[in-house]
């Protein structure tokens, strides 16, 4: 059997009545308020997710569920998710980007027709 120096000066004794400790009562409260906090944090992520999904088409969905399903490792599934994220939000970014194109370029048309109108009109004065 081994013996064990008391370094710390403490009591090894159970039968010293225990007191308050305000630091483990600080480090309880603090561990309650960080675990809070990534508890919010993970149920904020799995929320913008499952509205990521739902927002995704039938052919998506079901594309990135074969996908999940052939995956090994947890890993490898979310740089899955994550791959298939970042294209609808690649193709959401293209689609955006082509109607502000052609909004510029009907503006600019009837602009132009407008212009030409106008010189037409006032050079038969």
């Amino acid at each position: 059997m081994a013996y064990y120096k008391n370094v710390g000066g403490a009591s090894s004794g159970a039968s010293a009545p225990k007191k308050f400790d305000p630091t483990a009562l600080a480090s309880m409260g603090f561990d309650m308020i960080l675990g809070t906090l990534v508890g919010m944090s993970e149920a904020k992520k799995q929320r913008e997710l499952q509205e990521k999904i739902a927002k995704m088409s039938l052919k998506q969905q079901k594309e990135l569920e074969e996908n999940l399903v052939n995956a090994q490792s947890q890993l490898e599934r979310q740089r899955i998710m994550y791959q298939t994220f970042a294209v609808i939000e690649n193709s959401k970014l293209v689609d955006a980007r082509k109607n502000k194109q052609l909004t510029l370029l009907s503006i600019l048309g009837g602009g132009t027709l407008l212009l030409v109108g106008m010189a037409i009109f006032y050079k038969r004065r």
